[in-house]
């Protein structure tokens, strides 16, 4: 076979002028009937087919195809005409070799959904809360939901490229222009009217003084132009009654699909030719970024090593796990080696008291934490900070260290 079955599903699925899922399903029926004779036997051409269902499945495209394929072909389902189509009626036809059990398998088929994994015969069941013939079966209201909802998607995809297309000249050079126009006059992610004229001015002078670059050049100016007079209607953004032709640059990132998305989705396609150069750029960033916090976060778990060993943690962690109706007070008189008696001196009350607003600015929660017995107050891991910040303990817990006795 010279096509590939796979990649041309794919490609019609994900267009919306070409009929989206439903063109995708009748042009894999095509291939699946053209291509009967590039096999030796009926066994080859199924387990064939049943791969491209599979891979199809992996990448998240056979649901919405198969969804299409009911829609169309219902009578092949619903074989009592009884107005739905039962888990009986898919299970008939699953056992059918042919064209209908590939879209039959993928409804047994366990596929993955917000709550929880379903089959996606009961995710399709109860696509709708209002049902007329019976809840746990697919009826034309689901079919119908469904439909509309890929199409939402289709439609948002197909803007989103459209407007890609239009706003190209701003996100090259990774954003090269979209930032110097932000800049122009004071970066703050709108670009406005002043913004526009100020680039054009700044490109002027370049241009006078022969410093045309990737960004102040004539091709980016004559863009910018158009931006000026309004005649890029896919990207800009009008306020009410029409007034301004700027840009709110969080918008337009949702609006070319750059911005990140909520929306659930069981597979993320990634194109043939990989993620662009300023994707790659964000990425590298983002594991430099996790690799500094990671050498960070060793350094300072080395340092809290060198300042409480294993020995001693085990003795702070003891000392400081509440018992009943215990508080952060209670914590701080035990590693204060205060007597816990209610009779205080005035210097012991003060250390205790001060000790404890410490130990509770430093539990996740602060006031709304709720102490339980058997609550271990993280005090072993900021024992730096907490000794930094009180000469009383850090005596307490070199006395501690010196003499090792258990506590």
């Amino acid at each position: 076979m010279s096509d590939d079955p796979v990649k041309n599903a794919e490609r019609l699925s994900h267009s919306y002028l070409s009929g989206g899922a439903d063109s995708a399903v009748q042009n894999m029926q095509r291939e699946y009937e053209n291509s009967r004779g590039d096999f030796k036997s009926e066994s080859q051409h199924k387990e064939y087919w049943k791969n491209v269902a599979s891979e199809l499945s992996e990448t998240g495209h056979l649901p919405n195809m198969t969804v299409a394929y009911l829609d169309r072909n219902k009578g092949q389902f619903d074989q009592n005409s009884d107005g739905v189509i039962s888990k009986n009626e898919v299970n008939r036809v699953a056992d059918q070799d042919g064209f209908a059990s590939i879209f039959a398998n993928e409804l047994k088929s366990t596929s993955a959904s917000p709550k929880m994994n379903k089959t996606f015969y009961d995710q399709l069941a109860h696509t709708t809360k209002q049902f007329e013939f019976d809840p746990n079966a697919i009826e034309d209201a689901d079919l119908n939901r469904w439909g509309r909802q890929n199409n939402r998607v289709l439609k948002r995809e197909l803007r989103a490229d459209q407007a890609m297309d239009a706003a190209s000249p701003l996100y090259e050079n990774d954003g090269a222009l979209l930032h110097a126009l932000d800049a122009s006059r004071k970066e703050n992610g709108r670009i406005s009217k002043s913004d526009y004229k100020a680039f054009l001015r700044d490109y002027k002078e370049k241009a006078a003084n022969g410093d045309e670059d990737e960004v102040y050049n004539e091709r980016n100016a004559r863009f910018v132009r158009t931006l000026l007079n309004g005649d890029q209607p896919l990207i800009k953004h009008q306020g009410p009654f029409g007034i301004g032709k700027g840009i709110n640059i969080d918008k337009l990132d949702r609006r070319t699909g750059l911005a990140p998305v909520d929306d659930f989705s069981p597979h993320k396609d990634i194109p043939e030719d990989g993620i662009s150069e300023s994707e790659q750029k964000y990425e590298d960033q983002l594991a430099a970024d996790a690799l500094r916090e990671k050498e960070e976060a060793e350094k300072s778990k080395v340092k809290t090593n060198d300042n409480c060993d294993s020995d001693l943690k085990n003795k702070i962690d003891s000392l400081a796990t509440l018992r009943p109706n215990e508080g952060y007070s209670h914590v701080a008189c035990r590693l204060l080696d205060i007597k816990i008696d209610g009779h205080y001196t005035a210097e012991q009350k003060r250390e205790m008291d001060t000790l404890a607003g410490q130990l509770k600015n430093i539990t996740t929660g602060h006031n709304t934490h709720r102490l339980y017995n058997g609550f271990i107050v993280p005090v072993s891991n900021n024992l730096q900070k907490l000794e930094d910040m009180n000469p009383s303990l850090k005596a307490r817990m070199d006395q501690m260290r010196g003499v090792g006795n258990d506590y």
